[in-house]
């Protein structure tokens, strides 16, 4: 693995940090984890750390769009089995989670994580 994938990871982990709900610093990420898989489980991590954050600092992460979208995307990536039935249920694919386009993803992503 190339140092400045992780680099240029951090710059838009801590991009995102400053406005979760900014779409450029997910997508910018997702971008470099497509180029560096190894990434994907440790930044996924770090999304789901904002989440937190938000929620503690009385922000909807509901609102956040994408952020729950850039994350679907690294669980994507992550391609294990519980990842995987995590999208699926957050996309409503199936009937384990409320249909609701990106509360019922958020709920289930809260649930979970």
């Amino acid at each position: 693995m190339g140092k400045h994938y992780r680099k240029e990871a951090d710059y838009a982990i801590n991009g995102a940090k400053l406005n979760p709900c900014n779409e450029s610093p997910w997508r910018y990420l997702v971008g470099i984890i497509r180029e560096e898989p190894s990434l994907t489980a440790e930044y996924e991590k770090m999304a789901a750390a904002l989440w937190q954050v938000l929620m503690d600092a009385d922000r909807d992460p509901d609102g956040c769009a994408n952020l729950t979208s850039a994350r679907i995307d690294m669980l994507e990536m992550l391609g294990d089995v519980e990842s995987l039935t995590l999208v699926h249920c957050c996309l409503c694919v199936c009937d384990c989670c409320f249909c609701g386009g990106v509360f019922a993803v958020s709920l289930t992503l809260r649930m979970l994580f």
